[in-house]
């Protein structure tokens, strides 16, 4: 008798993990891709001016 790769509990378990997870990644990449506040809120965006080329020394 053959035994299937994941039997049903398996198989709960896993969409159960995976369910949420991809719900987590939906969120992550509509903030990503959309930037809901209208500027950058990442580390480029936040210290932009720390990175300007006019500059000679750290801004903070």
């Amino acid at each position: 008798m053959e035994r299937e790769l994941f039997d049903r509990d398996t198989l709960l378990d896993l969409v159960v993990n995976f369910i949420p997870l991809g719900i987590i990644l939906f969120f992550v990449g509509v903030y990503l891709f959309r930037q809901p506040w209208g500027f950058d809120l990442g580390i480029s965006g936040s210290c932009s001016h720390c990175w300007s080329s006019r500059s000679s020394h750290w801004q903070y």
